[in-house]
């Protein structure tokens, strides 16, 4: 359940960087000013609904890149415990002979 909350909070604190970030804020911004545009509640809703599947999207690849680093990395690992094996069995099969 850990976890959940975790890739919860990640993904809150990516839909908030996402909705009231510079780019939403500056075409707000630009409507509002130029084109004397304001928006409706539907409007808003659906910036907010299309920033928290972004936002979910964006959660899981941090996630995904995070879980494949980490695999190379426990590859990496065993690759070298396996060498050090190997190199043990060369010698006491060399010293047993």
């Amino acid at each position: 359940m850990r976890e959940f909350f975790l890739f919860l909070s990640a993904v809150v604190q990516q839909w908030v960087a996402i909705v009231t970030g510079g780019v939403v804020s500056a075409v707000a911004l630009t409507l509002g000013t130029f084109a004397d545009f304001q928006p409706t509640p539907y409007v808003v809703l659906g910036v907010f609904v299309l920033g928290l599947f972004v936002a979910f999207f964006l959660a899981w690849r941090d996630e995904h890149r995070r879980a494949a680093h980490s695999v190379v990395l426990a590859v990496a690992v065993l690759h070298g415990r396996i060498s050090v094996l190997r190199d043990e069995y060369s010698r006491c099969a060399r010293t047993s002979h």
